[in-house]
């Protein structure tokens, strides 16, 4: 592979500058590498996923408070990657086959006298869940606390003071917070002690909540 030839293009002492031009030239952050000289930002095109041969890449350093950008290649957007889900007219006739309460099996039977020569298996089965969930009934879920674990799971608090927790989102039902908790060892490994699926949002309640319940529940494994 041939290496890059790289153009000295601006030089600011301003770091907003050089923002600016990466947005100016559709650039994103590709790399940051520190040293002793001071920091250099390697950034790529914007579409690079899709454009498979886009090279464009801008290269600033930083150095005693000044920045030096250079250039390499040119935006080339001529061959876009192929989509990797269903086209739009297939994915609405998935979608009203499955809204007038067509089986799966029923969509893709459909589907294949449509398009004999369109393999959608997977990428169907995901639009017809994906219309399912917006079409089902909510529930009450203002009172919600579901904490999963196992007696060895909870029987590694015994090793650890040092308690671990962490939220994450847009994984459940009506976006419900899920909490993971755990503990570390020594070598900064992560245990999980289990995970809880909580009403409340990732504030101080939620944790009082699980507190509680740890309270209660670790001494009666030991």
């Amino acid at each position: 592979m041939s290496r890059r030839t790289w153009h000295k293009c601006f030089s600011s002492t301003s770091e907003s500058d050089i923002i600016s031009l990466t947005k100016e030239n559709k650039g994103s952050t590709y790399r940051t590498e520190h040293c002793q000289a001071g920091k250099t930002t390697t950034y790529r095109c914007t579409e690079y996923r899709k454009q498979p041969l886009c090279l464009f890449q801008l290269k600033s350093k930083e150095s005693n408070n000044k920045f030096t950008v250079f250039k390499s290649e040119s935006h080339n957007h001529d061959q876009r990657n192929d989509a990797t889900r269903l086209k739009s007219p297939i994915r609405d006739t998935v979608q009203q086959m499955s809204d007038k309460g067509m089986t799966q099996t029923q969509i893709r039977k459909a589907v294949s006298v449509i398009h004999p020569s369109l393999t959608v298996d997977t990428k169907m089965k995901n639009i017809v869940q994906y219309s399912r969930l917006k079409t089902r009934k909510t529930i009450d879920i203002n009172h919600i606390f579901i904490c999963i674990t196992t007696r060895q799971l909870l029987s590694a608090c015994k090793y650890s003071s040092t308690l671990v927790i962490d939220c994450t989102y847009k994984v459940t039902w009506n976006e419900l917070p899920l909490l993971v908790f755990g503990t570390s060892d020594l070598n900064r490994h992560f245990h999980p002690l289990g995970l809880c699926l909580i009403s409340t949002d990732e504030s101080a309640d939620t944790f009082k909540t699980l507190f509680r319940v740890l309270k209660s529940c670790v001494p009666l494994i030991y």
